[in-house]
């Protein structure tokens, strides 16, 4: 009796574990919401960065541990709609788009109904999709997109710094190149009401979106895939923001392009059981299947 009692604890404490993991993550977007408020932009996008990698955390640990619970799908997906719907709409709004005043705070609220539809749609098209992709922008990567473009623009400072064109073009001819486009596109507020805008109808979408969970060329090059990652740690280390803000517009931007890429014919058409859905993944659990996925 004693052992049944030790092994429902452990089992209990297990379930918890993967949980925790979710409300670190929503309590990182209520941060966010009250960094926002007290104009701290800075501290505000670094909470919703926190909140994306605790999310992806309690997705792998569900998976490692086989605790994944339809309470658990659940619980995600409404501190999903916490840490990357109403914070990043917050913080976009009180950062940026209230200079736009009713329309600002439009763009704002359809990026918030976005995430909401995008997580609904998630939690009621239960059929089984493909492992490897998404359908529309997930909310992290949108919430990404917000939180490191304001990063990058508070890096940036335009106003206070002077452009030294011709000096700055024959000192580093690279930073130049790559500034010089993000210094225009970021000096015109209407850039980041479009950007937020884009965002909120992509995840809105039927744009697919391959998983990196889901990654069958990491297990087949292990040693090139280190020598990636240790090069991804310096740059990182040495430009976190620019590093962080090129990645996520890159996920964000390689739906639209590989679909292009497929009617196009360039790249080869896979063939597919996706239908427009929630991706879900069956996992057993004490005998019975549970799901698993991400919104």
């Amino acid at each position: 009796m004693k052992l049944k009692n030790n092994s429902e604890f452990s089992k209990k404490g297990i379930y918890i574990l993967p949980n925790f993991f979710t409300s670190v993550s929503l309590f990182a977007g209520f941060y966010s919401i009250l960094a926002s408020i007290k104009g701290d932009i800075e501290k505000s996008a670094i909470a919703i960065i926190i909140a994306a990698i605790f999310d992806a955390l309690d997705g792998r640990v569900a998976r490692w541990t086989n605790t994944a619970s339809k309470f658990g799908t659940e619980y995600d997906s409404l501190a999903d709609m916490v840490s990357f719907g109403v914070a990043p709409g917050i913080l976009v709004y009180m950062w940026i788009l209230n200079i736009f005043d009713r329309g600002g705070g439009g763009v704002a609220f359809l990026y918030v109904a976005c995430t909401a539809i995008r997580l609904a749609r998630f939690n009621v098209q239960v059929t089984t999709v493909e492992k490897k992709f998404f359908i529309g922008l997930p909310s992290p990567g949108a919430a990404g997109l917000v939180a490191t473009s304001a990063l990058l623009y508070l890096q940036h400072n335009i106003e206070n710094v002077p452009q030294k064109t011709i000096a700055k073009l024959l000192s580093k001819p690279v930073d130049f190149l790559i500034d010089k486009p993000i210094d225009f596109l970021f000096s015109k507020p209407v850039f980041f009401l479009i950007l937020v805008f884009v965002g909120a109808l992509l995840m809105i979408s039927s744009v697919r979106y391959r998983s990196l969970k889901e990654m069958e060329f990491l297990r087949s090059r292990p040693i090139f895939f280190m020598f990636i990652a240790v090069g991804f740690l310096i740059l990182l280390y040495v430009e976190t923001v620019k590093v962080l803000f090129t990645l996520v517009t890159l996920y964000v931007m390689s739906g639209p392009i590989e679909g292009i890429l497929k009617r196009a014919g360039l790249i080869k058409q896979e063939i597919s059981a996706i239908r427009h859905g929630r991706e879900t993944n069956i996992i057993h659990v004490g005998g019975k299947e549970r799901l698993d996925g991400k919104g």
